[in-house]
C-alpha cells in the first residue's frame, strides 16, 4: 500500500497498534465483567418473563428516553456568563441604523442591504 511507505504514517500506525495491544490486557476483563452481568440480568428476567423481542425493544426505549431526560435536565458543566459580560458582548456588535440587526464590522447590512 502506497500510504504505508511514508515513514510518519507507518510510525503512527505502529504506535496505535502498540496502544491497542497493551490496552487489551485492561479492556478484556472489563468486557468479560460486562458480558457476565448482562447475561445474569437477562437470565433473571427470563425466569419470570419469557424473552421475546418486545422485551428488548421496551428496554431499549426505556434506556433512550431516560438518557434524553437526564441529559435535558443535567446537561453538564456550563460556564456562567455574568450580566456585565453579556452587556459587553451586546455592545461590541455594531448594529444597522435602519433595521437594527447586528452587522459586525461590515459596511453593508446583510439583512436590508443599506449602507451604514
Amino acid at each position: 500500500m502506497i500510504l504505508l511507505q511514508v515513514d510518519i504514517l507507518r510510525m503512527i500506525a505502529d504506535f496505535i497498534g502498540v496502544i491497542f495491544l497493551y490496552s487489551k490486557v485492561v479492556l478484556t476483563p472489563i468486557g468479560e465483567v460486562m458480558k457476565l452481568w448482562i447475561e445474569s440480568v437477562l437470565n433473571f428476567i427470563d425466569t419470570f418473563i419469557p424473552m421475546r423481542y418486545e422485551i428488548y425493544i421496551i428496554i431499549f426505549i426505556i434506556l433512550v428516553v431516560s438518557g434524553v431526560i437526564i441529559n435535558y435536565h443535567w446537561p453538564g458543566e456550563k460556564k456562567e456568563v455574568k450580566e456585565e459580560e453579556k452587556k459587553e458582548m451586546d455592545v461590541s456588535a455594531k448594529k444597522c441604523k435602519y433595521c437594527g440587526k447586528p452587522i459586525g464590522d461590515s459596511e453593508f447590512c446583510p439583512y436590508c442591504g443599506s449602507r451604514n
